[in-house]
């Protein structure tokens, strides 16, 4: 999917973007930095918890704020930061007020950041201290993953199942629905208790047999959600 244009961002607007959510965040992250790098510009990735180092031949890893506020790329690079390298072989992220120092950095174009963590499963519920948020985030990027409808509820299908569990009234075991990514999605205590100047919503891993029940989920949070500029619905096919 081509998300510059379906997200409509602005090739020439210094940014920060910053990605939260579940079911997919990692390959959306590293498919729309390698679309920007494409078009010429220069991205920092980096996170406000912490990330697996990058697979990408073409990803530079820097550590340390100084270093970074004092970068100076002469082309369009993806630059994978962080304070250190955990004993997970993680980049250990930033404050949210580093983050902000570092890309006032005029080298840089985008700095893209993940606000929170899922451990690769397609739902979740939050925490009272994630995600993290910049407060000078432009665009805020939240993933759902569909392909949750349908499963039970466990450790599985859900992180943090408790908090989960306290927006939707589901329990151990129960099936989740359409409903369901519905109360994550309106709930303050959910996908979008924080956001940014722009927000949206990414409906994710979406297949034929989902594509049904996503439209009718995005049409039920069009005329609930104002505080989403747009949802896009992205799967295999879509």
């Amino acid at each position: 999917m081509d998300f510059i244009n379906e997200l409509n961002i602005d090739l020439n607007q210094k940014s920060i973007i910053t990605v939260t959510g579940s079911g997919g965040k990692t390959t959306l992250i590293s498919e729309l930095a390698e679309l920007l790098v494409k078009m010429g510009k220069k991205v920092v990735i980096t996170t406000t918890t912490r990330i697996y180092l990058p697979r990408s031949n073409h990803a530079i890893t820097v550590l340390g704020e100084t270093m970074l506020t004092q970068l100076r790329p002469q082309h369009q690079c993806m630059v994978f930061a962080g304070k250190g390298i955990t004993t997970e072989n993680k980049l250990e992220g930033f404050s949210s007020e580093e983050i902000v120092r570092i890309h006032k950095n005029p080298s840089i174009d985008f700095t893209i950041v993940e606000g929170d963590g899922s451990k690769m499963l397609p739902v979740k519920g939050y925490a009272f201290y994630e995600p993290v948020v910049p407060d000078m985030t432009d665009i805020l990027i939240s993933v759902i993953g569909l392909n949750a409808v349908g499963k039970a509820v466990s450790e599985k299908s859900v992180h943090r199942i408790s908090e989960f569990e306290k927006i939707t009234g589901k329990g151990y075991g129960d099936i989740i629905d359409k409903g369901d990514i519905i109360k994550l999605i309106l709930s303050p205590a959910g996908y979008f208790k924080c956001r940014g100047k722009k927000n949206y919503l990414i409906l994710n891993q979406v297949n034929d047999c989902m594509y049904h029940d996503s439209c009718e989920i995005m049409q039920e949070l069009i005329g609930k959600a104002l505080y989403i500029d747009k949802i896009v619905i992205n799967g295999v096919n879509q």
